[in-house]
């Protein structure tokens, strides 16, 4: 019994660490992203490794929440030894993060458009609908 104890307060000990290391890990991201670096040439000339790594860590974390069937994505840091691997990732990841946010600009500017226009023009009312002898009424009524 008394092992049974020792085994659920070591697992509990175990939960709590991880749940600290986690709670740390998304602090660090939340401060990542208010300092995030898009500038490639900041990026290749100024950056030191704890700033890429964690430029690196908040790129992964939001291909990974936002697109995570996107096959693109940053890879782990430990399949990156040098910190030109690194940086040429971050590079790759900053230009899918701003090709994404001017897809998103793209559509919502779309929907500032009335509600019958779309990319060909405005779709035809319904009279012109009627006016044209369409059977739709018909079939539907």
């Amino acid at each position: 019994m008394d092992a049974d104890a020792k085994r659920v307060n070591l697992q509990r000990e175990k939960e709590k660490k991880r749940e600290e290391l986690k709670s740390r890990r998304a602090a660090i991201i939340l401060d990542t992203s208010s300092n995030l670096v898009l500038d490639v040439d900041v990026i290749q000339n100024s950056l030191v490794n704890d700033e890429l790594n964690r430029q690196l860590d908040w790129h992964r974390d939001n291909e990974l929440k936002h697109f995570p069937s996107d096959p693109a994505k940053v890879p782990l840091k430990s399949h990156m030894t040098k910190k030109a691997d690194r940086v040429n990732e971050l590079i790759l990841a900053v230009a899918r993060y701003n090709s994404r946010r001017s897809v998103a600009q793209v559509s919502i500017d779309s929907n500032d458009l009335e509600p019958n226009e779309g990319v060909l023009g405005s779709l035809p009312s319904e009279a012109e609908y009627d006016s044209e002898g369409s059977d739709f009424h018909d079939d539907y009524a």
